[in-house]
């Protein structure tokens, strides 16, 4: 999937390049659409190595980040926000100050998620 985002990405990204060149009008969604998928190929990079290193894989659709906003979490774990908000103030999920920003751990976030399994049975 990985790839075929590069794939997609560099390839559109060349022809709006190529059609700027010419001096052909791009459309305004197009452009929009080359900026998205450049974002998404740039916070879609590889794991860091030391998670790696550690062979803590995770699952491929989980960004491939160590931390993630509180709104991520709240979608990763398909519950509201305010959910996520519940679970921190009552100590079952944890979250880290990244100076004065909350964030979550993808690994705290699967510890989670494989508690609840633990406990249902």
């Amino acid at each position: 999937m990985l790839e075929t985002l590069t794939h997609v990405t560099l390839a559109l990204s060349r022809h709006v390049r190529q059609l700027q060149s010419e001096g052909i009008a791009v459309p305004r969604e197009v452009e929009e659409l080359t900026a998205f998928l450049v974002h998404l190929a740039r916070i879609r990079h590889v794991p860091p190595a030391v998670a790696v290193k550690n062979g803590s894989h995770h699952d491929p659709n989980v960004p491939d980040r160590m931390l993630v906003t509180k709104h991520e979490a709240a979608h990763l774990l398909g519950v509201s926000v305010r959910t996520v908000e519940r679970l921190v103030a009552a100590g079952r999920l944890q979250q880290v100050q990244v100076e004065r920003l909350a964030r979550f751990r993808i690994g705290d976030l699967e510890a989670y998620v494989h508690g609840l399994a633990e406990a249902a049975n």
